[in-house]
């Protein structure tokens, strides 16, 4: 049926115009009243429940184009439909969205109708969030379902990512999922030997989201089919989600898949960002260059990327003032090495120092990651501890997998027995520290690691030696950064 665009001089041509417009238009069911006194107005009035409804209506196509499906549906049914079914329109292009929308637009008082502000502006400022400003136009009764937006209904959201990593883009997705839905459920999606954990990732997004209501996030591990298409795949993800855990009346993604997911779940579509114009990041940017995207990187996520560079060496090589000079330097922190908090002269080292400097160390580690930016400068590592086990006991204790884990390195700091021995008290000698200094390179070469190996030059002034070597440590561990 064409739309209509004037106005009518008179009524009985308003009239006249409004009859065309509704087919099969019943003279006992309606007909038109008009009130003198108020100038212009017509009312169209008709036989509801008894009782006679009054409509204002002034003699625009506004008023045709407007009310003209609401009639059509009475003239066929019997009932009045007090929503409007509307699509929207943006630019020229109509149903920019693919969807009916219910439109809580009026309700009666008495006889009369009046707007029902309240519920309509609510519907309309919900509408604008998700689709931006826009224009409606009225459309018959959806004969399938359609979406409806109203004050006490709980609109449930979905969206389903791995978020390896979880980063800013999935952030900016959530937000603007949780205003758009009463319930937003989260399901991270674990597949066999994914390339980050499950644990890592369902920690990222329960610790962003563990204080807030609005977000519930569960997680699933399972094998998806590998020989079906794009769009069979997205159809078999929205069966998995539907069978599995009901319904959801939106489903939220920066992906292309989402159409077809979101049709086979029975959802609404509602794309955020699918261009990433407004976080330029993808989750594989993030895994090829952590540093160059750090700051796109979740909080809680930066420790899994954080690289951990170890300053070791024999006693007495200024491993220590190193250590927090780099720190200070590339802006992060160090961790301090805890043997000598633990034992305050080597040679009274015993094998349960040995073990409790090993653990100890290694939850120093951890704690520091966390705190720590891009890079965690630690001052010893366990091979360290491992040989001073060896040198003096003739034995290396096992320690459990956790504390390994911690110690492992991206880079190694040798700092070699150049460097000036300085007798504190607390250290071997100077021949027994050098023959320290073979045990440790010992251990290092049987479990394969491999060693910067840095000398003091003793040519030169010592301060001037010991800024050399700091500066020959600093471009090897930029150049190390450059990789990622």
């Amino acid at each position: 049926m064409e739309e209509i665009d004037k106005d009518y001089r008179t009524r009985a041509s308003f009239e006249k115009a409004f009859k065309k417009a509704v087919p099969n238009f019943d003279e006992t069911k309606l007909h038109f009243e008009h009130k003198v006194g108020i100038g212009s107005e017509s009312k169209v009035c008709f036989v509801l429940d008894g009782k006679l409804r009054k409509f204002p209506m002034y003699k625009s196509s506004y008023y045709i184009n407007l009310w003209k499906n609401h009639f059509i549906d009475f003239l066929n049914t019997g009932k009045f439909d007090m929503n409007f079914y509307v699509i929207l329109y943006k630019n020229g292009k109509k149903s920019i969205d693919g969807i009916v929308y219910k439109f809580p637009f009026a309700k009666f008082h008495g006889n009369e109708f009046y707007n029902h502000s309240d519920e309509s502006m609510e519907f309309l400022n919900k509408v604008r969030e998700t689709t931006g400003d826009c224009g409606m136009e009225t459309v018959p009764k959806p004969l399938e379902t359609f979406t409806t937006v109203k004050k006490d209904a709980v609109i449930k959201g979905f969206i389903t990512g791995s978020f390896r990593p979880f980063h800013k883009g999935h952030m900016a997705l959530i937000e603007y999922a949780k205003k758009n839905c009463d319930k937003l459920t989260i399901l991270i999606t674990t597949l066999p030997d994914e390339i980050i954990s499950y644990k890592h990732r369902l920690s990222w997004v329960l610790s962003t989201y563990l204080n807030d209501p609005q977000v519930d996030v569960i997680n699933t591990i399972m094998e998806e089919p590998t020989d079906l298409s794009y769009d069979d795949l997205s159809r078999w993800w929205g069966n998995f989600v539907k069978k599995t855990y009901g319904h959801f009346d939106k489903v939220f993604t920066s992906e292309d898949y989402g159409k077809v997911f979101a049709e086979t779940m029975g959802a609404e579509n509602c794309v955020f960002d699918i261009t990433r114009n407004l976080i330029p990041v993808s989750a594989t940017d993030i895994r090829e260059k952590p540093f160059t995207n750090w700051d796109y990187i979740n909080n809680f996520a930066k420790d899994y990327f954080t690289k951990k560079i170890a300053i070791v060496g024999t006693e007495s090589t200024g491993k220590t003032v190193l250590a927090a000079q780099l720190a200070k330097y590339f802006n992060t922190t160090w961790c301090p090495e805890l043997g000598r908090d633990i034992v305050r002269n080597s040679e009274e080292t015993t094998m349960d120092d040995i073990k409790l400097i090993g653990i100890e160390h290694a939850k120093h580690i951890l704690k520091h990651v966390r705190t720590s930016h891009k890079i965690l400068i630690v001052d010893t590592d366990l091979s360290i501890t491992k040989s001073y086990s060896k040198f003096l006991f003739g034995e290396v204790p096992e320690f459990d997998e956790w504390v390994e884990k911690a110690n492992e390195f991206d880079l190694y700091i040798y700092l070699e027995s150049t460097a000036p021995y300085i007798d504190d008290g607390t250290r071997f000698d100077k021949e027994k520290r050098d023959l320290l200094e073979k045990s440790h390179i010992e251990m290092f070469e049987n479990e394969g690691v491999q060693l910067n190996k840095f000398e003091f030059d003793t040519a030169i002034p010592k301060e001037e030696a010991y800024e050399k070597r700091f500066q020959h440590v600093v471009e090897c561990i930029e150049y190390f950064m450059k990789k990622y």
